[in-house]
């Protein structure tokens, strides 16, 4: 079971941001999902729409490990309640619920609308956690989770836009929003009546920068 743990296979002592590692790793599935759109421009569609299906159904399984694991580990050690159970209400999280319209909806404005946003905010959800120091090593369980899953929050609309799966208008910006705040509003009622911070929308308080070190002029890291 130490693969489910935080400690670095090679046992390495922690942080673990921006190490050599994690900048192998960054440097080839950028240079993959440049490259691997370009693959598949000849491809069929419905090569292109397997391939998307093939990641999502990846992303699907990496969190229900993620979440049944903590769900477990949470009961074994006599959790009650909520508490800060990580459960899949994240903006990032939103990328295993929209996929399914995107690749088998047949309302054209609902699966543009979900396409749009998996390629504009979830696109710039993965990349953001490259920019954000990881506190678990890319060999552990929750380090590798982490990096694999946003990399397909990356790769996803790469291929899609890519190959011209969709084309972005300047229109589905409205699309957008509306998808956007369906999936919010539920989210900030529920972190009001249980005083969590789901999609930072309570009181940032799980944000993964140390706003305190900020605040006391102290160095983030």
């Amino acid at each position: 079971m130490d693969f489910f743990t935080a400690q670095d296979w090679f046992g390495r002592p922690g942080p673990f941001a921006y190490n050599t590692d994690y900048i192998i790793f960054i440097v080839f599935s950028i240079a993959f999902a440049f490259i691997f759109p370009i693959l598949l421009r000849k491809a069929e569609k419905k090569t292109t729409k397997a391939t998307l299906t093939v990641l999502w159904l990846v992303a699907v399984v990496l969190d229900i490990v993620k979440y049944g694991y903590g769900l477990i580990t949470n009961l074994s050690n006599g959790v009650q309640g909520i508490g800060n159970y990580d459960i899949p209400l994240w903006t990032c999280s939103m990328f295993l619920y929209l996929m399914p319209f995107v690749l088998f909806s047949k309302n054209e404005k609902v699966a543009r609308a979900c396409s749009a946003f998996i390629c504009t905010i979830s696109f710039f959800a993965g990349m953001v956690n490259f920019a954000i120091p990881c506190d678990d090593s890319l060999f552990s369980f929750y380090g590798m989770h982490k990096t694999v899953y946003h990399y397909i929050l990356m790769l996803v609309p790469a291929i899609m836009l890519g190959t011209g799966y969709i084309k972005l208008r300047a229109k589905d910006i409205a699309g957008i929003m509306i998808v956007f705040t369906i999936f919010a509003i539920p989210v900030y009622v529920f972190n009001t009546m249980y005083q969590q911070d789901y999609m930072f929308t309570y009181d940032g308080s799980w944000l993964p920068i140390d706003v305190s070190s900020v605040s006391a002029n102290k160095p983030l890291y």
